[in-house]
């Protein structure tokens, strides 16, 4: 009986139409809140978290330290290989904890998701991201469960694992290029306009016109109760 080889156009092909099936959903999330933001305003101003920014880094060096495995495997240096892909995973986990803090940064702030198309934004696309770095993590994380065998293996199972590693870091990599592009639009939509009301209470004569010029004529529509034909 003859068994059937390894090929490694069967993950190759795999992972292509995953991505490919990704970047449709992602572009179709992008649009379907540029839709709903485009005529919705933003109703609380709020400051993106620190924390995004410190993520976001964490994510790129996580890649680095990915490519560095890479290298290391292909000079059959399995410790060094071993370590380089420890400090991913770590990198990984250190994102997602990030992006937790992010998350509860945004709720204290008083950010809410539901009616708020700008508040549900960040926490739709840190969601559904984590979600899928999370594959990420398990794939990565079977890799370095399995390199423990590499020690003195021979050739062929190295060629093996090589091929699953470089597969894997292309979704890695896809995962990181992701969140660069949903952050940008976090930002972008971020620096919406503001809804905001500015009440004048006064007897009459106490100069509340005055004041409105001399301070908001050029940024705020002026409603007088005097001017209101809803008034008996």
């Amino acid at each position: 009986v003859r068994l059937p080889q390894f090929s490694p156009n069967i993950y190759q092909i795999g992972v292509g139409v995953a991505l490919v099936s990704l970047s449709a959903f992602f572009i179709g999330l992008i649009l379907a809140y540029s839709f709903r933001i485009q005529v919705e305003p933003l109703w609380r101003q709020f400051h993106v978290p620190t924390y995004l920014w410190l993520s976001t880094l964490v994510l790129g060096v996580s890649s680095c330290a990915l490519e560095a495995a890479k290298y290391s495997l292909r000079r059959a240096a399995i410790s060094r290989y071993r370590r380089r892909l420890q400090l991913c995973l770590a990198l990984g986990i250190a994102f997602l904890a990030l992006q937790t803090t992010s998350a509860s940064d945004l709720i204290q702030q008083g950010v809410a998701a539901e009616g708020n198309p700008h508040g549900s934004a960040f926490y739709v696309f840190m969601g559904i991201h984590a979600v899928h770095l999370l594959g990420g993590l398990a794939w990565l994380g079977y890799l370095y469960a399995r390199s423990r065998t590499l020690y003195g293996n021979s050739e062929n199972h190295l060629r093996k694992h090589r091929i699953l590693l470089s597969v894997a870091s292309v979704y890695w990599h896809f995962m990181g290029v992701v969140w660069a592009v949903l952050f940008f639009f976090l930002i972008l939509w971020q620096d919406g306009d503001v809804i905001e009301a500015v009440i004048l209470i006064g007897v009459p004569g106490a100069g509340k016109t005055t004041f409105y010029n001399d301070r908001f004529a050029s940024t705020h529509t002026r409603v007088s109760l005097d001017e209101l034909t809803t008034r008996s």
